[in-house]
C-alpha cells in the first residue's frame, strides 16, 4: 500500500493512473487506507492526470472522501491545500476549459474554510473569473447552495437575488433545491413533510432537493427524518417514477454516517416486508452507510 501511495505517475499511461487511483480508492472503501492519506495522494496526482474522464473520477472520489469520511478536525487540516489545488492550481491555472470547469465544480462542492467560502462569494460577484468559463444560472445556484450548507450569513440574500434573476421554471426548481441546504432543522422537517404530503409539489423539484437537504455535513440535523423516510419507502416506490426510490435512499440513507443511523436502517431491513427489488435498493444504500461508519470508526480523529 505504501509503495502504491509513493509510486510516481509522471508520464504514466492514463489507464495506469486510473487503475492505481481506483485500487487505492477501494482500499479506502474497505477501511484499509485512511481517507486523508488518499486525499494527499490525490493532491499529488491531480496535476499529472491529463485525461478528463480520469480527472472527473478522481475529483469525485476526493469529494466523497472529504465530505463523507472525515471528521471536522481532519477537514480543517486538509482543506487549505485541497482548496488551493482545486481553485488556484486547478480552475485558474488549467490549460483547457473542460479541465477548468471540472476543477471549479469540485471546488464549490468541497469548499470548507472561511477563505474558500469568501472565494466562492468572489466568484459569484465576478471578482474572480475562471478563463473561458461562464457561470450559468445552475452553476450559481450550486455555489450558493454550498454557502448555505456551510452557514454563510450572506447566503440567504444571495439565494433570493439569484431566484429573482432567474424566474424560469428551471430557476424556480434550482432555487427550491438550493434552499433545502440551509442548516435549519425546522426547515428540513417542513420540506420532508412537503415531499410526502404536498400533491402539488413537482417530483422533479423533490428529486433536485433531496441531496441538498441531506448534505453529509448536516447528518445530525437530518437523522430525525430517517425513520419516516424509510417507513414511507414502499408507498413512494409504487407511486413515483422508477428511479425515484434510488434517489430517495441515496439521500436519506447515504447522507448519514453514524452507527445509530446504520442500526436504524438494519432494524428496518429485518422488520419490513419489502418487495425484493426494493429491498436490494435499500441494501445498496445501507452498504454505503455501513462503509462510512466503518471508515469513520477507524480513521476519523474526532
Amino acid at each position: 500500500m505504501e509503495s502504491a501511495l509513493a509510486t510516481p505517475l509522471e508520464g504514466a499511461e492514463p489507464l495506469l493512473q486510473a487503475q492505481l487511483a481506483e485500487a487505492l480508492w477501494e482500499a479506502v472503501r474497505d477501511a484499509a487506507l485512511s481517507p486523508d492519506r488518499f486525499i494527499e495522494f490525490a493532491l499529488r496526482t491531480l496535476p499529472r492526470t491529463r485525461d478528463d474522464i480520469a480527472l472527473a473520477a478522481l475529483l469525485a472520489r476526493l469529494e466523497t472522501a472529504f465530505r463523507r469520511y472525515l471528521c471536522d478536525a481532519q477537514r480543517d487540516a486538509l482543506a487549505p491545500a485541497l482548496e488551493r489545488a482545486l481553485l488556484q492550481d486547478g480552475a485558474l491555472a488549467a490549460d483547457t476549459t473542460s479541465r477548468r470547469l471540472l476543477f471549479l465544480r469540485a471546488f464549490w462542492e468541497i469548499a470548507w474554510s472561511k477563505e474558500a467560502l469568501a472565494n466562492l462569494s468572489r466568484l459569484l460577484d465576478g471578482a474572480i473569473a475562471v478563463p473561458g468559463v461562464f457561470l450559468a444560472s445552475r452553476d450559481r445556484f450550486r455555489m450558493i447552495e454550498r454557502l448555505l450548507v456551510r452557514g454563510d450569513p450572506q447566503a440567504p440574500a444571495r439565494l433570493a437575488a439569484q431566484a429573482a434573476a432567474d424566474r424560469s421554471d428551471d430557476g424556480r426548481r434550482y432555487a427550491y433545491a438550493a434552499g433545502a441546504a440551509a442548516p435549519d432543522p425546522e426547515l428540513k422537517r417542513s420540506l420532508a413533510r412537503a415531499f410526502l404530503e404536498d400533491p402539488g409539489l413537482p417530483e422533479s423539484w423533490i428529486e433536485a432537493a433531496l441531496a441538498p437537504l441531506n448534505a453529509p455535513e448536516h447528518a445530525a440535523l437530518t437523522r430525525p427524518l430517517l425513520a419516516q423516510a424509510l417507513a414511507r419507502l414502499p408507498g413512494l416506490a409504487r407511486s413515483r417514477r422508477i428511479f425515484f426510490a434510488d434517489a430517495w435512499l441515496a439521500a436519506f440513507v447515504g447522507g448519514q454516517s453514524s452507527p445509530g443511523a446504520l442500526a436504524e436502517v438494519e432494524a428496518f431491513l429485518r422488520e419490513a416486508r419489502l418487495e425484493p427489488g426494493l429491498r436490494l435498493k435499500l441494501l445498496e444504500a445501507a452498504d454505503a452507510l455501513e462503509r462510512s461508519v466503518k471508515i469513520r470508526a477507524r480513521w476519523a480523529k474526532g
